[in-house]
């Protein structure tokens, strides 16, 4: 499916403009402490490396960053390691997330205000699912256990999608314990008026789990596993906002979602030439050296755990075998011979 914009550069642009990002800009009050990671290169990079791909986070952090800095070579580059990029975003306050989100979502609903009604309604459904993260030891006491003993921590993600184009709206992440029917209350703030909602939507969570993928997360500390959460799924929303079109099958303007899959290629594919034609000399040796460090794995010492499997299966043990007693013996032998005398 052909869409309006042919370079990614321009698409991401339309929907990721400067409005949206001053309005986010109005409920971010960093500390007066300069800081190598302002909300545009934070929230940029962890966009990237959902869309990018990787075996590690170093990996996919060094990939992301390098792509930034291909892309905005007159600007004020981040910072340089991975530990300094989490700790950045571990102080992303809630507030300045859901401004952003919020600006999206004003954007996108003026974007294809005039074919998402029908009848004078909007129509949404929902569903939640759960994303399993790393075992750390922080994750595992304050995300609780959520499902059989020895399993892993779990964040819980409700979501509302337009439909039936199966487009992603707006969502919510909480602990693997947590309520949906909380979450679906805290959602009824970001509807839009007339809306008719409905239940039951697994396409999206298919594609965020499978696409992307993420069946699990990579972050191992509470904070920066929701705020992964949440961006990755401000990625997918994205990622389905560009391969929308509009279209009129039958006198009716709609909203007609593409394959997500192919856009994802078309991000990675840019990324890669993007890496190989506009990066600069000095930023090459670090992305090359960072790459060849993570690959080469790290030099700490790995802890070992009792890691949950399944019990061990006992034989079963030979049968015994009962033997009647002669009382038992004489009274069975007196039944069936009254009872053939029956039947004659």
């Amino acid at each position: 499916m052909r869409t309006q914009y042919t370079s990614v550069a321009a698409a991401w642009t339309r929907w990721l403009n400067p409005q949206v990002w001053t309005q986010a800009h109005q409920t971010h009050a960093p500390k007066k402490t300069s800081s190598r990671w302002d909300l545009h290169p934070l929230v940029m990079v962890l966009l990237l490396m959902t869309w990018t791909t990787g075996d590690s986070e170093g990996e996919r952090f060094a990939t992301a960053r390098a792509f930034y800095v291909a892309g905005h070579q007159h600007g004020k580059r981040p910072g340089q390691t991975l530990q300094g990029f989490q700790l950045a975003l571990a102080r992303l306050p809630l507030p300045v997330r859901h401004a952003l989100f919020a600006a999206i979502r004003s954007y996108l609903r003026d974007a294809f205000r005039r074919c998402w009604r029908s009848h004078g309604l909007v129509v949404m459904a929902g569903d939640g699912s759960r994303l399993a993260c790393p075992r750390s030891a922080q994750l595992e006491k304050r995300l609780g256990r959520c499902g059989k003993n020895d399993s892993a921590p779990m964040l819980f993600v409700t979501a509302r999608v337009l439909w039936p184009a199966g487009w992603l709206w707006s969502w919510v992440v909480g602990p693997g314990t947590a309520s949906e029917h909380d979450h679906v209350r805290q959602l009824l703030a970001t509807l839009p008026r007339h809306t008719l909602w409905r239940w039951g939507v697994a396409g999206v969570f298919r594609t965020y789990k499978r696409t992307l993928p993420k069946i699990k997360l990579w972050s191992r500390t509470e904070a920066l596993a929701y705020r992964e959460a949440e961006v990755s799924r401000l990625g997918l929303q994205l990622l389905l906002a560009q391969t929308a079109a509009k279209r009129r099958p039958e006198g009716v303007m709609v909203i007609v979602v593409g394959s997500p899959r192919q856009e994802l290629l078309r991000i990675r594919g840019t990324i890669t030439t993007t890496l190989g034609v506009k990066l600069g000399p000095r930023p090459r040796r670090w992305y090359e050296q960072q790459l060849a460090e993570v690959r080469a794995g790290g030099g700490g010492r790995k802890v070992r755990r009792k890691w949950p499997r399944r019990k061990d299966h006992p034989a079963p043990k030979p049968p015994k075998i009962l033997v009647m007693s002669k009382t038992l013996k004489a009274k069975l032998v007196k039944r069936l011979n009254a009872e053939k005398g029956g039947n004659r």
